[in-house]
């Protein structure tokens, strides 16, 4: 597809538009289809009036995609699934979309043009969600009560009853991920502009203070990814053979556990305090004098996604079936559910093995390890721009041990833009510069 100025300016509507996905809740499809729906419906609708200006080239990513996506058309057609099941899956072949022109328009682009759009879209939609959630979280600090941007989580562990901006997104986490690919990406301008170092310092400021006021596991995640950043511009990787190995599974280690397991001192209340959140089980996995370890409702997601799985571990039960699979668990097997029937996989490991089998499980896998490897080989132009990306994916498959992360919107755009760099010519750059 050749470059045309309108469509790029639609692609930057849609990014900007990211930060609003939780206004509307419309008749059948309810919260599904938001305003970046509305952007892409126009992108498509241009790209067909400019048809001839169209060239599609698909490659091993995309044929995975593709099969990944057929895999869902079969696992709901065999299941018998509900409206909701095919719903899912048309939405998961307008992702697809997404990737696709992404990658198709910035394919045309060299890396620095390519990073130069990146940051600048990303950090205005970073600046302008995260104001707008603050805003709303103050509104809602001073009179008490819930609003769309945020919203009260009462006993949430460790902290009590507390307002978790959310911005304009469904969730707390979901916001906290959208704006760590922007904290990232203003990371790269931090280090690379001097002269405007203080002003991106501040405004990233304001970024973090808004994804610690998610109250997100994720938070971790943003903070370990922007030192792990200012490492590789220090070049302390390629000093320290594998510390940069060391710090992510370290960081993933830590993640995992403080999100699986529950720990308070033994002579705490937070047991009884947790009696009718979503947050536990009301399980306690160990106790003695000083400490007491409780199981959180991570672990029972993925106890029942596994059980789940064995209904058809192939191609799994069909997108968006999980919860309905769950009233045919055993309660006496899992007491747990009378208090969290209905919850989601909060997993795209064990959820996509659940409704989608392990094939499913199989291309999603393909798909990180293929735009990892693909990042890993870029190493002569904008290599800190390039490392933000990594670390993007990277943050992905630590964050979706906890979370389903495949129908996030930023995921497919992220992804079409690094499926869309051709490494072929940085390799015969760098032997140039090589010889």
């Amino acid at each position: 597809m050749g470059e045309n100025k309108i469509l790029v300016g639609l692609m930057t509507l849609y990014i900007i538009s990211l930060g609003f996905q939780s206004l509307l809740n419309l008749p059948i499809v309810g919260h599904r289809i938001q305003i970046p729906e509305f952007v892409f419906l126009t992108i498509i609708l241009f790209s067909i009036f400019n048809y001839k200006s169209i060239s599609f080239s698909l490659n091993k990513m995309d044929y995975i995609i593709l099969f990944y996506l057929v895999l869902n058309i079969i696992s709901s057609v065999w299941n018998k699934s509900e409206l909701s099941s095919y719903l899912e899956t048309l939405g998961r072949f307008y992702l697809f979309g997404v990737y696709f022109i992404f990658k198709t328009i910035t394919s045309n682009w060299n890396i620095s043009r390519l990073k130069d759009y990146v940051i600048n879209n990303f950090y205005l939609l970073g600046i302008i969600s995260s104001i707008i959630a603050l805003i709303g979280w103050m509104i809602a600090m001073y009179t008490n009560e819930s609003n769309l941007l945020a919203t009260s989580y009462e006993n949430y562990p460790y902290f009590g009853t507390i307002y978790r901006i959310r911005g304009a997104t469904p969730t707390p986490t979901m916001f906290a991920v959208l704006l760590s690919f922007c904290a990232f990406l203003l990371t790269v301008l931090i280090i690379e502009k001097k002269s405007k170092r203080k002003i991106n310092l501040f405004l990233l400021g304001i970024i973090l203070i808004s994804c610690f006021l998610t109250f997100s596991k994720t938070f971790l995640l943003i903070i370990s990814g922007i030192a792990l950043i200012f490492f590789h511009k220090k070049k302390l990787f390629k000093r320290y053979k594998y510390l940069e190995a060391i710090l992510i599974f370290s960081v993933s280690l830590l993640f995992i556990v403080s999100s699986h397991f529950l720990f308070f001192k033994s002579d705490s209340d937070w047991n009884q305090k947790l009696e009718n959140t979503p947050f536990s089980t009301n399980e306690i996995l160990y106790k003695n004098d000083k400490v007491i370890i409780l199981e959180s409702f991570y672990i029972f997601s993925k106890r029942c996604a596994i059980e789940i799985s064995k209904i058809n571990p192939i191609i799994g039960i069909g997108p968006a079936n999980f919860n309905k699979s769950m009233y045919q668990l055993d309660k006496n097997e899992y007491p747990a559910l009378n208090k969290l029937m209905g919850v989601d996989p909060h997993s795209v490991y064990f959820g996509t093995f659940a409704e989608n089998g392990f094939s499913g499980l199989i291309c999603v896998i393909l798909m990180f390890y293929l735009m990892l490897k693909k990042l890993k080989r870029i190493k002569i132009e904008e290599p800190v721009f390039v490392y933000a990306l990594f670390m993007i994916f990277v943050l992905l498959l630590i964050e979706g041990i906890t979370t389903d992360i495949m129908n996030f919107r930023n995921l497919w755009v992220i992804m079409g833009i690094v499926e869309g760099i051709r490494v072929e010519k940085y390799k015969k750059e760098e032997l140039i510069l090589l010889s």
